[in-house]
């Protein structure tokens, strides 16, 4: 049984591309809104500890005319790098949630689309030239089934036709839809990714988004590992060797981490700015119309003879029968297209 979906544009059709670049829009900007208002604070917070102490040779000074540990103890004051420490900790701690969240929603993102990638054996037919001749020529090509499809074996399909070149080719920049060539061309059994080209695309870049929340979310939680480890020698420390413990070594774990921090956002922000790039080109071509969409459901060998019949008169609503149509068909197994159907409207 075949039925007309109607007259569809791109975003209806190529739904995965569609959802995925809504959705990425929505996550990315979002987590550059929560990055903008978490920077500051957290550089505020490792300022604090930076300062600390002001001057090395006052405290040198100071042992050297041998004041008591209260006294030297009130002028490193320690409880305020430890103070810092923890705050500091707290604000890369909220961070590090966000960052999981951010990691969680992403990787939800994906795994639809990555299953509908993953599907094999999907056949299609590219086709160019005029209406009547997309179904004759598909009938002719499926009455004894084709490649491992036997003539019986049941099957989904996704007809679609289009006689605006421009609809065409911005269908064409998100999906595989074969040669220029004239005439109806087998294009064989692919895999998801060999047709669904613009999610296969984004995928790849949203791997790598993924590999870089990764990638932050470890620098992180070592990050808060050193800020919460971070504390001053005792002083009776201090006054045994002479203050040859060299204190600002250790307050460089603090600046350390602000370095680290700047780099690791600074590498996101860059992804970021690259997939709102990606998401606007994407979404332009997905707005473009007037495919016209069949679905199909039954035998291997009445595929093409039901879409022949559809079509003798031309796309509805379209210039006739001789109008010039560019064409695709997907087939495959119920199971298969069910799958994909995550990606391609079925």
């Amino acid at each position: 049984m075949i039925t007309y979906k109607g007259s569809l544009p791109v975003s209806a059709i190529n739904v995965g591309l569609a959802a995925a670049v809504d959705s990425l829009a929505i996550e990315v900007t979002q987590l550059q809104i929560d990055l903008a208002g978490f920077v500051p604070a957290v550089a505020a917070k490792l300022e604090v500890s930076a300062d600390f102490p002001p001057d090395f040779t006052a405290y040198a000074t100071a042992v050297g005319l041998h004041l008591n540990a209260a006294e030297l103890a009130a002028q490193l004051d320690p409880t305020g790098i430890v103070s810092a420490s923890v705050d500091a900790s707290t604000d890369l701690g909220l961070e590090l949630g966000l960052v999981e969240a951010k990691l969680v929603a992403a990787l939800a993102l994906s795994a639809p689309l990555e299953a509908g990638l993953a599907v094999g054996a999907l056949s299609g037919w590219s086709y160019s030239g005029t209406a009547r001749g997309f179904g004759t020529a598909l009938e002719a090509d499926t009455a004894d089934g084709w490649g491992k499809t036997a003539t019986s074996s049941e099957v989904s399909a996704v007809l679609i036709a289009c006689e605006d070149p421009a609809s065409w080719s911005a269908f064409g920049e998100g999906f595989n839809t074969g040669s220029d060539s004239d005439g109806l061309t087998y294009l064989g059994e692919l895999g998801g990714w060999q047709w669904a080209t613009g999610v296969w695309a984004l995928i790849v870049r949203i791997r790598a988004f993924i590999a870089r929340l990764r990638a932050i979310k470890a620098s992180i939680e070592a990050q808060l590992q050193i800020t919460l480890g971070l504390n001053l020698p005792s002083v009776t420390a201090l006054l045994d060797v002479g203050l040859s413990l060299d204190v600002g070594v250790m307050l460089d774990n603090m600046v350390n981490v602000q370095a680290d921090l700047d780099i690791a956002l600074g590498a996101i922000q860059a992804k970021i700015d690259a997939l709102i790039d990606l998401s606007a080109s994407l979404a332009l071509q997905l707005s473009a119309g007037g495919l016209s969409v069949w679905i199909y459901s039954g035998a291997a060998s009445e595929l093409g003879a039901e879409f022949s019949s559809e079509i003798s008169s031309g796309v509805p609503n379209g210039n006739g029968s001789a109008a010039t149509v560019y064409g695709l068909v997907v087939a495959s197994t119920p199971a298969n297209m069910v799958t994909f159907s995550s990606l391609l409207a079925a």
